[in-house]
């Protein structure tokens, strides 16, 4: 989990306010029924489409940044990636937001988009924050991309990089091929003995 900025004091309160919720009469009646439902909440809440709806296409829009954001903030994709054009579209310095539904349910990825609690996106996101809508087209993009990993192309990458390469040393050579020639030329003139005739 990322640094939450928390101090000491506020991180002893957030243990006792879990210790104080997890009290044993609770945690032996419905720790498992409790654990149990979180986990097949957000897959049964969802049926998976195999095309994207029209607010996961907006929200798709809104996240790689074809639709800029309402109040200014930059794409999601600048950072993340998510859905199987993750690998040559999203950034690296946030993590894969494929799985985000799953991980968080539906309220929690909710709260995440109303008020992102993460130190790196806090100072980007403080006044120009998404709108309701944006969060609610983000929100089912991330949730309808949820079953779909992120495909790794890297043979494609490297096959298509090799590719690139040996056409710049074919290029180079066909266009240097005769660079050096005159220079060459008058220096082999420059040490032939004159022929005497």
């Amino acid at each position: 989990m990322t640094n939450q900025n928390l101090t000491d004091a506020e991180v002893t309160a957030v243990l006792a306010y879990i210790r104080e919720q997890s009290a044993p009469a609770h945690a032996a009646a419905g720790a498992a029924s409790f654990t149990a439902q979180t986990k097949a909440e957000p897959k049964a809440a969802r049926a998976r489409p195999a095309k994207l709806s029209r607010a996961a296409l907006r929200g798709r829009a809104l996240f790689w940044g074809k639709t800029p954001l309402a109040k200014g903030a930059p794409a999601c994709g600048s950072c993340h990636t998510a859905g199987q054009r993750a690998v040559l579209l999203g950034g690296t310095l946030g993590p894969d937001l494929t799985g985000a539904f799953d991980k968080f349910g539906e309220a929690g990825l909710a709260g995440i988009l109303a008020a992102p609690p993460y130190p790196t996106m806090v100072p980007i996101f403080a006044k120009r924050g998404l709108t309701p809508q944006e969060q609610q087209q983000m929100k089912t993009y991330l949730k309808e991309v949820g079953g779909q990993p992120s495909r790794l192309v890297l043979p494609a990458l490297i096959v298509g990089g090799t590719a690139g390469v040996v056409v710049l040393f074919a290029l180079a050579q066909v266009l240097w091929r005769r660079r050096l020639g005159p220079v060459r030329e008058a220096l082999v003139w420059r040490r032939r003995p004159a022929r005497s005739v």
